[in-house]
């Protein structure tokens, strides 16, 4: 087993040889993300931003229900996702199955 490191980039750990995938953290905050600190669905604090994307946020937070165990929560932001799963399901349901 390889010893983990913390990454002086995400903060988060890795095994010690491996690469941090972490490429967004420039990322500017937008007035829709979580505010750091801030406490989600009761349970969850958000440390700060890891990730945005096409179809989500995701986030560093603390379960302050598990002795603040660090997690990744993804804020899902659903018209966009909801529109791309339809576009995907409609384009793969128009393809004949070549099993068939």
């Amino acid at each position: 087993m390889n010893p983990t490191t913390t990454c002086s980039r995400c903060g988060l750990f890795h095994p010690s040889t491996s690469h941090c995938l972490s490429v967004t953290l420039s990322t500017k905050p937008r007035s829709s993300d979580l505010a750091a600190g801030s406490l989600h669905a009761g349970r969850y604090r958000i440390m700060r931003l890891l990730h945005r994307g096409g179809m989500s946020t995701i986030y560093l937070a603390e379960d302050t229900k598990m002795q603040g165990r660090q997690i990744a929560l993804k804020e899902l932001r659903l018209p966009t996702a909801l529109r791309r799963s339809k576009r995907a399901k409609r384009n793969h349901g128009s393809r004949a199955n070549p099993r068939c």
